[in-house]
């Protein structure tokens, strides 16, 4: 109730422009938040480090000639307030789209199938495959269905090689803008966002999200639609136009209604996706930088740019 509490008085002093008060009530939202998880910048690196040892020299893996399917998916991902939301809200109102919001399928087959992947790639990637593909086509007949969980960055190698028929749509934005948002998100119920409670978490995420990708790019530079947050909302009506043909798909105006979809969306993003495209939203950190050293400090030390 205290983190609630924090983050509701910090919302109503960013609204009344009372900056020093809501950046108190927000680190104390975080700090209690930080106190019931635990992050490690150490683990994770870890954890990434092995993903890039596995699909570094890798054959492919034969899976086409294992079962058909009806649907297969357009994962988007990056960091969690990349544009993700937006993304997915534009193409699921395409006819031949179902939205199918931040799903776990594929988690839940990565962590089951995890230590098969070291010693058993083959195996590993066929039942990944069958399992992911399974539960997504109990959602829907369309040929497409979003799978709009940022974190599934991490599985880009398996995705590639499990679901070749696949789409993966990769946001990316201006890093301190993306950082400056997770720590304003309140994210005290979502499982993956430890590193949301404190700033330099936050950066250290965003600089191994970064690495990972970066090594996603180089081995799959082909596979991947990466999209610069800024020139899309820059350029909307070009780019969205761009982005349904790289997928594939026959164009229909309905896309450009996108604010009209009534699907549901159960993100922090939820108000955002009914709304017009606003363009300057990742020039909003520049008026709270001073409060924003310690991220700021961070991604500077990491040659990261923003």
């Amino acid at each position: 109730n205290k983190i609630s509490m924090c983050y509701s008085m910090s919302k109503a002093s960013f609204d009344m422009g009372n900056n020093s008060d809501a950046f108190a009530y927000l680190d104390e939202a975080k700090k209690l938040a930080k106190n019931k998880r635990h992050f490690s910048v150490k683990d994770l690196n870890k954890s990434y480090n092995r993903l890039k040892k596995i699909f570094s020299n890798l054959k492919k893996v034969n899976v086409k000639s294992l079962d058909k399917y009806n649907s297969y998916p357009i994962f988007i991902i990056g960091m969690p307030r990349s544009g993700t939301s937006l993304i997915e809200q534009i193409i699921s109102s395409h006819s031949e789209v179902h939205g199918g919001g931040e799903l776990t399928f594929l988690t839940t087959s990565m962590n089951l199938y995890d230590n098969e992947l070291a010693y058993d790639l083959e195996t590993a990637i066929k039942k990944i495959r069958k399992k992911y593909l399974y539960s997504l086509n109990r959602l829907s007949n369309k040929k497409f269905i979003s799978d709009k969980l940022p974190a599934n960055f991490r599985f880009v190698g398996a995705i590639l090689q499990a679901i070749p028929e696949a789409k993966i749509i990769h946001t990316i934005r201006n890093p301190m803008a993306v950082c400056w948002s997770n720590y304003k998100s309140n994210f005290s119920s979502n499982e993956g966002m430890e590193y949301s409670y404190d700033q330099i978490d936050i950066a250290n995420y965003y600089i191994a999200y970064d690495n990972l990708m970066k090594f996603w790019n180089e081995k799959f530079y082909d596979k991947i639609i990466n999209i610069n947050y800024e020139q899309f909302v820059e350029n909307s009506e070009n780019e969205i136009k761009k982005l349904i043909m790289t997928l594939g798909l026959n164009w229909e105006d309905q896309v450009l209604e996108f604010t009209s979809n009534k699907r549901a969306v159960e993100t922090v993003s939820f108000n955002q996706v009914r709304n017009k495209i606003y363009k300057n939203s990742s020039e909003e950190w520049k008026i709270y930088q001073k409060y924003l050293k310690p991220m700021r400090d961070i991604l500077t030390l990491n040659n990261v740019k923003f």
